[in-house]
Parts: structure tokens; C-alpha cells; sequence
């Protein structure tokens, strides 16, 4: 082999390496799909006042465009403050009767 052929696949092998870790890098901070909020309706199969009204609550986090509200495509609607107090509350009253 001649330092010529050398030079160049070691070139080479650098310029892959990099490529790789530009790619790796890239992946991992993309941003997430935007949806709108229609689409995300349709995609979950719940109504749109559903989606607008979990938005309203704070229930699901949202991205603003200007006057546009776009969703993450992976985001979930949580549950509500008193959703959450009703159920804490019903488990305790099941473990204070489960007591007796």
C-alpha cells in the first residue's frame, strides 16, 4: 500500500466516525412531532372539546406559535387536581374499612 491509499482511508475512517457522532447527537436532541390540536384529537379518538378543555386546566402542556397551540404527538392529558383527591380518597376510606 502506498501512503497515498493509507492517508486516504484513514481520512475516510475519521470522516465516518464524525458523521456518526453528528447523527447520534442530532437524534437525541430533536424536537418532538408539534400536532395540532384537532390532529391530536383524531390520533388519541377523543373529542376536540376534550383536548381544548384539558388544555384550558393545564392538563396537557401545549407549545405557542404566535396565536397557534401545538401538542407534542407523545403528550398525555394528566389527571386532574380533583380526580386525583377523589381517588386518594377513596383508597383511604377502603383502607380504614379494610382496618376493621
Amino acid at each position: 500500500m502506498t501512503l497515498d491509499v493509507v492517508l486516504r482511508e484513514l481520512v475516510a475512517e475519521l470522516v465516518r466516525a464524525e458523521l456518526d457522532k453528528r447523527q447520534a447527537l442530532a437524534a437525541a436532541t430533536a424536537a418532538p412531532e408539534l400536532i395540532t390540536a384537532a390532529e391530536y384529537a383524531r390520533r388519541y379518538s377523543i373529542s376536540i372539546s376534550t383536548v381544548r378543555a384539558a388544555i384550558r386546566e393545564h392538563r396537557l402542556d401545549v407549545t405557542r406559535i404566535g396565536r397557534a397551540v401545538r401538542i407534542a404527538a407523545d403528550a398525555t392529558i394528566h389527571a386532574a387536581d380533583a380526580e386525583i383527591a377523589e381517588a386518594t380518597e377513596v383508597a383511604r376510606r377502603k383502607l380504614l374499612r379494610a382496618r376493621r
